[in-house]
C-alpha cells in the first residue's frame, strides 16, 4: 500500500547548496533576440564564428550542456582557435 506523503518526506535541493561551478561558455556564443528586421519572443544562440544563429542542440555544445564541451566537441570551435 503507498503511504502519502507529507512535506515533512521531501528534501529539497537549492542551487546554494549545489556545486557552485558554472560550466564553460563558448566565448564565441550570444543571445540575440532580433536579426536584421526581425524581432524574436526569446532569445536565440547566435556563433559569432560562423556569423549565424545556431540550433538549440549546437547551443547545448556551446554551454557545455550534457557532458559536451565546446572546446574538445564542437567543430567550429576548434576550427577557429587553430
Amino acid at each position: 500500500m503507498f503511504k502519502p506523503l507529507s512535506v515533512l518526506d521531501v528534501t529539497f535541493i537549492s542551487h546554494a547548496d549545489s556545486d557552485d561551478t558554472m560550466p564553460d561558455i563558448c566565448p564565441y556564443l550570444e543571445y540575440r533576440d532580433e536579426s536584421d528586421d526581425t524581432q524574436f519572443e526569446t532569445e536565440r544562440a547566435y556563433c559569432t564564428v560562423t556569423n549565424q544563429f545556431v540550433q538549440p542542440m549546437r547551443a547545448d555544445i556551446c554551454n557545455d550542456r550534457y557532458g559536451l564541451s565546446h572546446d574538445t566537441d564542437c567543430e567550429i570551435y576548434l576550427d577557429h582557435v587553430e
